[in-house]
């Protein structure tokens, strides 16, 4: 079944918002829910080290050769950096075309691919996504594989990374806008239920929450990132976080597809001071399994206690996915934490996350006799 089939895609959502609504991990961050991982999937490339950027940038500064450089920054997700890295030797034809491939040059990457047919299948592959074609086979077949085993696969060390994604990033018809209560984001034509809105595969992981008492693998990560990557130097500059009202930033403005994503210089490569890296990782990572996951698209969606969108961990990647009919110029919204409770517990919740939630159910809800609203 293809997912970016409506009828198939609807089904596949019942299941996927069926476990987000049993399996939801623990939200740590104050803004962001934690990433809802599928009870059937596998994290086949989670991180067991502190960061793959962090290990990366320390060793490239005592002698670490162009390939393995440009290797590494790879399997970090950092492709704009990995390109550069890979130009510097003329022996890096797989990281070159890995790097290509991540900044959705897919021809160029399989002209660096050259005979290499596993890599030229893999890029074909992820071109296909980024343009919403996912199999559900593709998906899911690794998971459903290791659940007729009897097991989840374990963790996967940074080393043993793949050089390419498992799956593209795709933002479906959605748009960023900003209203009466700041930006969010919000359906550019009408949205059918299960229909596919992004899928998005992160930008920094660390191991360890981002959250305020125990960030400091995050931090770190984050921090390389902006120092080496002029996409995450750009990201630091657009998520919200520290309580300063955000710019206005268009989704591509996040993603891969600007034309200075690999540009030479070195200009806006600033790394944030530790306030502003935390405050970034408190207000806008998903957290789940010891892990945290910035996903610098995903995370202009808010939240809602009556979300009509759903957030699926397949692996590292976060598929976002309508859960019902979506009008046009309707905000596209997400839970972020676990919204089967009465009312006062969610008010604390979100109070918590210092902010206070007015969707219609809670509106509704507030005006309910108080045995109603706290049982």
């Amino acid at each position: 079944w293809p997912l970016a089939g409506s009828g198939a895609a609807a089904v596949c959502s019942l299941v996927a918002a069926a476990f987000a609504a049993s399996r939801r991990a623990r939200r740590v961050s104050p803004r962001r829910p934690a990433a809802v991982v599928d009870a059937m999937v596998p994290r086949r490339v989670a991180s067991t080290q502190v960061i793959d950027v962090a290990t990366t940038h320390a060793a490239a500064a005592t002698g670490l050769s162009a390939k393995e450089d440009a290797e590494q920054l790879c399997r970090a997700g950092l492709f704009d950096a990995a390109l550069r890295a890979a130009r510097s030797s003329a022996s890096t034809g797989a990281a070159q075309a890995a790097a290509l491939a991540g900044l959705r040059r897919y021809e160029e990457a399989k002209e660096a691919a050259a005979q290499d047919s596993e890599m030229l299948a893999a890029i074909g592959r992820l071109q296909r996504q980024s343009a919403g074609d996912f199999d559900f086979a593709e998906v899911y077949g690794d998971a459903l594989a290791g659940r007729r085993r009897g097991g989840i696969t374990s963790f996967a060390p940074c080393a043993e990374r793949p050089l390419l994604p498992d799956f593209a990033d795709f933002v479906g018809p959605v748009e960023v806008w900003r209203k009466d209560k700041g930006r969010g984001l919000y359906a550019a034509r009408r949205v059918v239920a299960g229909e596919l809105l992004m899928v998005e595969w992160p930008l920094v992981r660390a191991m360890g929450p981002a959250s305020g008492r125990v960030d400091y693998p995050f931090r770190l990560a984050f921090q390389h990132a902006c120092a080496t990557s002029r996409r995450a130097a750009r990201a630091s500059r657009l998520l919200a976080g520290g309580g300063a009202d955000p710019p206005m930033a268009m989704l591509e403005d996040l993603g891969w597809d600007r034309e200075d994503a690999e540009a030479e210089v070195e200009s806006g490569l600033v790394s944030p001071d530790d306030e502003r890296a935390d405050a970034i990782g408190w207000t806008n990572c998903f957290n789940s399994f010891g892990c945290s996951a910035l996903y610098p698209a995903i995370a202009m969606t808010n939240h809602s206690c009556c979300p009509n969108a759903t957030t699926v961990a397949v692996g590292d990647a976060n598929f976002v996915r309508a859960n019902q009919s979506i009008l046009e110029q309707e905000e596209v919204c997400i839970s972020y934490f676990d919204v089967l409770r009465p009312y006062e517990q969610r008010q604390e919740e979100t109070q918590a996350l210092r902010f206070a939630c007015a969707c219609p159910r809670c509106s509704f809800e507030k005006t309910l006799p108080e045995v109603l609203r706290t049982e």
